[in-house]
């Protein structure tokens, strides 16, 4: 995966399309035109590049309703990248390992309202934090062989019996369990943690796990896309049909090309390779239409058994922050089944358990860019249904909650609320992946190979989803679209020296 290979032969008469303008097809493009192949194009469905990368610039500060942190140091090409051009904050915190310990500053606090004491809250969640290395591992590292969520619970229930606690601790360190899960749900991206297989593969790189990026993450993609040329992208161009047969499509006009890609336009496009870097979800539910001939059987199922989940970031807005320097927010920790908002909608939406939908929420915390924003995260069933509210609705639940667990900070209302709705986008479907449990041994080969063949790769697939250990973040996306455009460096290659 070598980003600076020398260019060899005369690769400008070969075309590629990328279908996708996320990173990963930003990067698979700016690593074919850097070394040599002149006809690239990019076609994206939505009226703007990045996929899931989307920073707003508001009155209040830049918010990233996408990808927000590069995870990991020195090793994570995106972190190299940042640091040449000034884009990390040195005097930011670092985090290890998960990254919940970043929300040590925070106030945990009870449906009650009172205050968890901090070395409780640090204690439970450093017991929990190992059980995620056990569980977030890879096979010849961990002794868990099950789903993350069962690994969580049988731990935990080992961690309760070796302790001689009071009724009231257990009952606390109960509820920090049940929001550790709720956090392990938001950072997997999954409906429930016993959708998750354990060991999940995911490897961190050295470094921090959050670390922040100056004037939010679209300035990573703004590096990247300085190496493209402008006439190489096409937004607003959605892909209706890719039709990869191998054997090759010819005419007067247009010469043998392989590959004839349909838009939406009713246009046709001939090339010789395509790499499709459309996010999972979309490809989930589009496989059956989209391509031609259709992907073989083995690749169709493993595509639609891996999991892709959704995550909904919430940001409230302040005329006037209510919080002094020393906060870094607020944390919500259920420690029992009772509702705490008296005033609900008839309409309600509740999940299958008969829990409300807020009842997936955290918490919110500070933002480093927008000093009168709280973020907040929301996942599982109940960030896919809040996906379904008002913007209005999801304001006055968040101002409900926050004033019922810290009634001591006299919180006034939010002026505002902005949410994303990944799942709801027709081109995106949700947020990143993760490991199902209804995975089998060979589908992450089957989900990457080339088709109709390694050595002969017309089809290529690239994305977060495609990245055997790197999966669900942006620089694994960007290390899948160098890599897809390798195989087809090495096959222009060696076609043009035959």
């Amino acid at each position: 995966m070598t980003e600076g290979a020398d260019a060899i032969g005369n690769k400008g008469s070969l075309s590629v399309v990328i279908v996708g303008g996320g990173i990963a097809g930003i990067s698979a493009a700016r690593h074919l035109i850097k070394n040599g192949i002149q006809q690239v194009k990019i076609l994206e469905a939505m009226n703007r590049l990045g996929g899931r990368i989307l920073t707003v610039n508001g009155e209040a500060g830049k918010i990233d309703f996408g990808a927000q942190y590069i995870h990991g140091g020195d090793e994570n090409p995106l972190y190299q990248m940042a640091v040449k051009h000034d884009l990390i904050d040195r005097s930011s915190k670092t985090t290890k390992g998960s990254g919940t310990s970043s929300f040590y500053g925070n106030e945990f606090y009870k449906e009650n309202g009172s205050r968890i004491p901090k070395e409780i809250v640090r204690d439970v969640n450093e017991f929990l934090e190992s059980v995620h290395e056990e569980c977030n591992g890879i096979e010849e590292n961990t002794n868990c062989h099950e789903s993350m969520g069962h690994c969580f619970e049988r731990r935990f229930e080992e961690y309760l019996g070796s302790r001689d606690d009071t009724e009231e601790d257990v009952d606390i360190k109960k509820g920090l369990f049940d929001w550790r899960i709720r956090w392990e749900i938001h950072d997997n991206g999954c409906r429930s943690l016993f959708d998750v297989a354990s060991p999940a593969r995911y490897q961190n790189y050295n470094g921090s796990y959050f670390t922040e990026v100056k004037n939010g993450f679209q300035s990573v993609l703004s590096i990247l896309l300085r190496d493209i040329p402008s006439e190489c992208i096409r937004t607003e161009t959605p892909v209706t049909k890719i039709d990869w047969e191998s054997s090759g499509i010819c005419n007067d006009r247009i010469g043998s090309k392989q590959c004839m890609i349909e838009t939406k336009h009713g246009e046709y496009i001939y090339c010789d390779y395509v790499i499709v870097t459309v996010p999972l979800g979309f490809l989930q539910s589009n496989t059956e239409k989209l391509f031609q001939p259709p992907l073989p059987s083995r690749k169709k199922a493993a595509i639609l058994r891996s999991g892709f989940g959704n995550l909904v970031k919430v940001f409230l807005t302040w005329t006037t922050p209510f919080w002094d320097k020393s906060f870094e927010g607020i944390q919500f920790v259920w420690t029992s089944n009772k509702d705490v908002i008296d005033k609900q909608p008839a309409s309600i939406l509740t999940k299958k358990n008969g829990d409300p939908w807020y009842r997936d929420f955290d918490g919110f915390h500070v933002l480093r860019d927008n000093p009168s924003t709280l973020l907040g995260w929301i996942g599982g069933e109940g960030g896919c249904l809040s996906e379904c509210l008002a913007e209005g609705e999801i304001l006055e639940t968040c101002y409900l909650l926050l004033k019922k667990f810290a009634p001591d900070m006299n919180i006034p209302k939010p002026c505002k609320m902005q949410r994303s709705q990944w799942q709801s986008l027709e081109y995106i479907r949700g947020s990143y992946s993760y490991v199902s449990i209804y995975s089998e041994p060979n589908d992450f080969e089957e989900l990457t190979k080339p088709l109709p063949s390694k050595q002969n790769p017309v089809l290529l697939f690239a994305g977060e989803a495609m990245s055997y250990h790197h999966y669900s973040t942006t620089h694994g996306a960007y290390e899948s679209g160098i890599d897809a455009a390798n195989l087809v460096l090495q096959n222009a290659t060696q076609f043009l020296n035959i």
